[in-house]
Order: C-alpha cells, then sequence, then structure tokens
C-alpha cells in the first residue's frame, strides 16, 4: 500500500494540535518524498512474437580451378621442339641420384613415344610376316619388342641440354632433365629406315627397298603429327 506522507503528517499536526510531532512529519514532507515507485514491483510485459526470418538463398559456389602451375626451364624447352626433346623428374635426398632418375625417365618416356610411332609407320609392312622377327609366335609383341629396340638405338642419340632443380624444407630434391635427339625430324627418320632394314630378313628387305620412299615418308610423317 502507498503512503501519502503529506496527508499524514497534515492530519497528525492537526490533531495533536501543531504540537512537535506533527511539525516534524510536515516537515519531513518538505525533505524527503518517497518516489511514487517505492514500494511498488514493476511487474514486467512478457510479449510472445513470432518473427518469420527469410532463408536466405543458398549461392552456389563457383567451380574450383586448379591454380596453373607455370613450367619450369626444362619443361618450356620440351614444348619447344616435342618431337625431338624429352623431359624427366626425379626427387631424391641426393641430388646426383635425383638427376640420374630424371634422366632414365626421359630416357624412357622418348623411348616409348618413338617406338609408338615406328608400330604405327611400319604396320603397312606388318601383314603376314612383314618387318617382323622370323619364326615369331607372338606377332604383336615381337613387333613392340622390334620397336623398341630401334627406339632405344635413337635415344641414345641424344644429350642432355637442361637440368633445373628444387629443393624442400625436407632436403630432397626435385631435378628435372631434358634431353634432345641430336638432329632434326627428317634425319631420325632415315635412322629409323636404316634400323628396320637392317633387322629384317632378306625377303623383307627386298619388298621395303621397292617402296624405301614410301617407308621413310610415312616415318617422318608419323613423327610430324
Amino acid at each position: 500500500m502507498k503512503i501519502n506522507w503529506e496527508k499524514l503528517s497534515r492530519i497528525v499536526a492537526i490533531i495533536g494540535g501543531g504540537g512537535i510531532v506533527g511539525w516534524i512529519l510536515l516537515l519531513m514532507t518538505w525533505f524527503y518524498k518517497p518516489s511514487t515507485e517505492q514500494g511498488t514491483e514493476k511487474v514486467p510485459e512478457i510479449v510472445s512474437e513470432i518473427v518469420s526470418e527469410k532463408v536466405p538463398e543458398t549461392v552456389p559456389e563457383p567451380p574450383k580451378v586448379k591454380p596453373v602451375v607455370p613450367l619450369n626451364p626444362c619443361e618450356q624447352m620440351q614444348e619447344e621442339k616435342p618431337l625431338l626433346r624429352a623431359v624427366g623428374k626425379g626427387t631424391h635426398s641426393n641430388e646426383q641420384t635425383a638427376k640420374n632418375i630424371a634422366e632414365m625417365q626421359a630416357r624412357a618416356q622418348f623411348t616409348r613415344a618413338i617406338a609408338s610411332k615406328i608400330l604405327t609407320a611400319t604396320s603397312i609392312f606388318s601383314s603376314g610376316d612383314d618387318v617382323t622377327v622370323s619364326g615369331a609366335t607372338d606377332q604383336v609383341a615381337k613387333q613392340n619388342d622390334f620397336a623398341m629396340s630401334i627406339a632405344e638405338g635413337i635415344v641414345r642419340n641424344t644429350i642432355v641440354i637442361k637440368t633445373h632443380k628444387e629443393q624442400h624444407h625436407d632436403n630432397k630434391f626435385d631435378v628435372w632433365l631434358c634431353l634432345e635427339y641430336q638432329g632434326d625430324v627428317s634425319k631420325m627418320a632415315s635412322e629409323i629406315v636404316e634400323n628396320v632394314q637392317q633387322r629384317v630378313s632378306d625377303e623383307q628387305r627386298t619388298k621395303m627397298n621397292s617402296e624405301i620412299e614410301q617407308f621413310r615418308n610415312r616415318v617422318q610423317t608419323e613423327f610430324e603429327l
């Protein structure tokens, strides 16, 4: 209950005939007036609101694009003459070992590429017993071996023209190595034709000789594709 001190002091002053108590209470009303909020409790208002929030539309992420790794000097040189050059890479804690691995890889890659061209070029002579090892029981396997052996001879006529190395935080080396054939495509084609002629039988060689220019042109065309 809220007490009106001003009214109470006046009543006491009247009843007391202006006695000391009444005047004291009256003075109290001048110096002290309780706040209208004193003695009362403010009841909080509870408001329930339903707020509907719009779900943001899902924006699809753009496709992730792999960063383009710049070519190192060896790779750049190989791209300048892809028919006559090959690149290999080796990784090892020893720099020289990494270089040896890179060279072996480059030679193997070059050999496979040349052998593939040889197989395609010699296909016009490979019907029946043409351009195959005499008495072969597995013609396809023998033709592959035949082409690989010629290609290995071609790759021997290469030199290392560029090396590039990078060292990692674990002290391992990445070494790239670029090989180049010592000649042009025409010379390579002639070398292949000569090697094929030396490895076939006399009968096959006689047939090839009658079409040697056609065969030479076919070999060269394969390398220029």
